[in-house]
């Protein structure tokens, strides 16, 4: 909860450096532990009054009436946060037609 970095959070709890990438995932992927994490969370948002909802909300108020770079900076931000950079997976289906676009040689 210090910093939300599995790998520094076992560094913290005497792992070496040299295995706390390990060390992180396999205790992230322990149901008491991701629980344990969920429960202090959910303290952390009570008692800051700050969630994910309000966060998107700001950003979204910034993106409508900040300058342009700061639009710009908002938008990234939410557009990270739902994944639009996200690349798709490739779609291969019988049903869809694949298109293909050829473009003359430019000399």
């Amino acid at each position: 909860m210090v910093d939300l970095n599995g790998a520094k959070a076992a560094v913290r709890a005497d792992y070496s450096a040299k295995s706390a990438n390990r060390a992180a995932s396999n205790l992230l992927s322990k149901i008491d532990i991701q629980t344990e994490i969920q429960t202090l969370r959910e303290a952390q948002e009570k008692g800051t009054q700050v969630t994910a909802d309000w966060v998107l909300k700001q950003l979204r108020e910034l993106a409508l009436n900040a300058c342009d770079s700061i639009k710009v900076s908002a938008l990234d931000k939410i557009a990270k946060h739902l994944g639009m950079y996200d690349a798709p997976a490739p779609v291969h289906s019988e049903s869809q037609p694949q298109v293909v676009l050829y473009w003359p040689d430019n000399g």
